[in-house]
């Protein structure tokens, strides 16, 4: 587990989002659990609301997350991690 999260560290580090920020606890979520509604997602960050939404455009913006309406309820959005190739996350990084 130790080396997975090292690993996992490292190339998230090389393409600008680091484990131990609001980011990475936001990736370690969806990692864990699969896409989470906004609520459950600023709650798991511990970030403010503010932070939590900067966060999540910058996670955007990098490609990293997608935002999609919930099918059970309309009025909410799911966060979604993109899909991240298991081999990167297996791999040593190299930057």
């Amino acid at each position: 587990m130790q080396k997975l999260l090292e690993n996992f560290s490292n190339e998230f580090g090389c393409s600008g989002v680091e484990v131990f920020t609001i980011e990475g606890r936001i990736i370690i979520h969806l990692l864990n659990n699969g896409s989470s509604r906004i609520k459950e997602l600023l709650h798991a960050s511990g970030s403010s609301y503010r932070g939590f939404y900067l966060a999540i455009e910058r996670l955007k913006a990098k490609g990293l997350v997608t935002a999609d309406i919930d099918p059970n309820d309309r009025r909410a959005r799911l966060i979604r991690l993109n899909e991240i190739p298991e081999q990167l996350l297996m791999m040593e990084a190299e930057c």
